[in-house]
């Protein structure tokens, strides 16, 4: 597996349905007692962006994006519209053994949930106590970084090695309107 890193196209993944996604085993006691078990450290954030595919240039753009990436051999950018910058106090700098990361802080309350940030957008960070970017990997080195602000992708996978296309219905000028059934995209480790 390789990683392409390029974006999936912005006009098909505005509008995508889905979001993070935890792994959470439960047991029930026969009393009403419960415990539960959390799998992932991190959600995994999972979309489906089928509805946005409408017309033959729509499909001929995602046909070409899903060859070049062989299915879901590769893993390529994708644009959360609900979750893609970083602004005031959300930017952290989080340290894993020693190595400097992006990170950004969901707070509620007493609580905070900070997220690994591994593909920033290239010329939209600004790093408060300077630092190099690698905008491959989210990690910083040299300098004293203590936050950041811009804009992240998310490191993503197709689903599916199937390509499964309807022709729908055909207007009056010969353009096609395509339907692919599900086009499902899962966040994944980098």
């Amino acid at each position: 597996m390789a990683f392409f890193e390029e974006r999936f196209p912005d006009c098909l993944s505005f509008g995508a349905i889905g979001g993070p996604s935890f792994s959470t085993s439960v047991a029930w006691t026969t009393n009403g007692y419960r415990t539960s078990n959390r799998k992932f450290l991190y959600p995994l954030h999972e979309y489906e962006v089928a509805q946005n595919v409408k017309t033959e240039e729509d499909f001929e753009t995602v046909r070409s994006f899903f060859l070049n990436v062989y299915g879901q051999f590769d893993g390529f950018r994708f644009k959360d519209w609900a979750d893609y910058k970083v602004v005031g106090t959300q930017g952290i700098i989080i340290d894993v053994s020693g190595v400097k990361h992006l990170g950004r802080r969901y707070s509620f309350g007493a609580r905070s949930f900070d997220r690994l940030i591994s593909k920033p957008v290239v010329g939209t960070v600004t790093i408060t106590g300077g630092g190099t970017l690698d905008y491959t990997t989210g990690i910083i080195t040299g300098g004293s970084p203590t936050s950041w602000v811009g804009e992240f992708d998310v490191p993503a996978v197709f689903t599916t090695d199937l390509l499964s296309a309807a022709i729908v219905n055909r207007s009056g000028d010969g353009q096609f309107f395509m339907s692919w059934s599900s086009v499902p995209i899962k966040e994944f480790r980098v």
